[in-house]
């Protein structure tokens, strides 16, 4: 879960240093978007998998809707 956290503060970083970007500067803010959202979709995945471990220890059957 460390390194989801810090996934999740890396993507914290990159809104910052694109909202301090000028209109100017859109293509630089787009750069810094889709970095954010990879890792954004990243750490979702890895605390799923998490999930899904913790669920598979504790007997718990995963149920999709």
């Amino acid at each position: 879960m460390k390194n989801v956290l810090l996934k999740l503060q890396q993507c914290k970083t990159l809104k910052q240093q694109a909202d301090g970007l000028s209109a100017w500067q859109l293509d630089k803010k787009v750069k810094l978007a889709d970095e954010a959202i990879d890792l954004s979709i990243s750490a979702m995945e890895e605390m799923a998998q998490t999930v899904i471990q913790l669920q598979s220890q504790l007997g718990v059957q995963n149920e999709t809707a």
